[in-house]
């Protein structure tokens, strides 16, 4: 009796496969093609954008339905309703946590930049002599 043993790839080596083939593909067509109006207009804004576009779409029609779905069956399913608070309690700080700490760093590194030049160069900097004397003061 032979025991055949199948060399499968994974879910998760396919995708990493086809992560590093398109990236390998693109900077392949960058550096063959460095300012090429075709490999722009029909392949990269004409053929890939279109594929990409098709992916993009079909995963939104996909997923949105496929949360919503299993979010109602699983609150239909709960033989208690008072379990529904605890349910939803138990989620919260894994999920609101990493939402503040974003948000506070998102703002902190706002602050700092104002549509692309630094806050603190443009006070301290300034060539107008009005703004000079406000920033002074």
């Amino acid at each position: 009796m032979a025991i055949s043993i199948k060399n499968k790839l994974g879910l998760t080596s396919k995708i990493l496969i086809g992560m590093g083939t398109g990236i390998a593909l693109g900077l392949l067509l960058r550096n063959a093609f460095p300012e090429s109006d075709i490999v722009k207009d029909y392949i990269t804004e004409g053929f890939l954008h279109v594929i990409g576009t098709i992916f993009i779409s079909s995963l939104k029609m996909l997923v949105v339905p496929l949360v919503f779905i299993s979010l109602v069956c699983g609150t239909c399913s709960l033989s208690e309703p008072s379990k529904l608070g605890r349910l939803g309690a138990k989620p919260s700080p894994s999920i609101y946590s990493p939402l503040l700490l974003l948000s506070w760093l998102r703002l902190s590194v706002q602050s700092l930049f104002i549509l692309g030049t630094l806050h603190w160069l443009q006070r301290k900097w300034s060539t107008s002599p009005k703004k000079r004397q406000v920033f002074q003061a």
